[in-house]
């Protein structure tokens, strides 16, 4: 009788240490700043107020997507968790007065503006990436903060990348 009273208790101890140890487990999922991940420390280091936060891989970069200040990010690390780009959409009423003047007084000046991307690079100045349509026609046009027009592509696609050429 002594001895199975002593494997309740054993049996007891075990499964309560089961229940604590799945209680105290890491949860990736929880938006606080103080998540224990690497990644996570860096990103809340460079973007306090970042949420929903979302991981994703590309290529040798992390690449967390989330909402800071109402503006949807794509904030890119390399392994080592040091910044290297972060795109970010903005209204093209937030566009500096020097590219909405380019803009106006350029051959693109009946285009539509559809979607901005503002281009943050570790060591670089930013980029205005303007999506614009006339008729059928979709390109991208990139400016530099004081308005300089450097490069058009009709590529539609998203591809940005930390060592891109601009």
């Amino acid at each position: 009788m002594k001895r199975s009273k002593q494997k309740l208790i054993y049996l007891f101890f075990c499964i309560a240490a089961l229940f604590i140890g799945t209680a105290c487990s890491k949860d990736n999922d929880d938006d606080s700043p103080y998540a224990e991940d690497r990644f996570d420390r860096a990103l809340y280091y460079k973007y306090p107020n970042a949420m929903h936060v979302e991981w994703k891989e590309i290529s040798t970069y992390q690449v967390a997507e989330r909402l800071v200040n109402g503006y949807k990010k794509e904030v890119w690390f390399d392994v080592s968790t040091h910044w290297v780009m972060t795109v970010t959409q903005i209204d093209p009423t937030e566009l500096p007065n020097r590219i909405i003047k380019a803009i106006a007084e350029g051959e693109f000046s009946s285009w539509h503006i559809g979607q901005v991307d503002l281009l943050e690079f570790s060591g670089r100045d930013r980029v205005y990436v303007l999506r614009m349509r006339s008729g059928g026609t979709d390109l991208h046009l990139y400016y530099g903060p004081q308005g300089e027009l450097f490069k058009i592509t009709d590529d539609t696609a998203d591809d940005y990348w930390p060592g891109m050429a601009i």
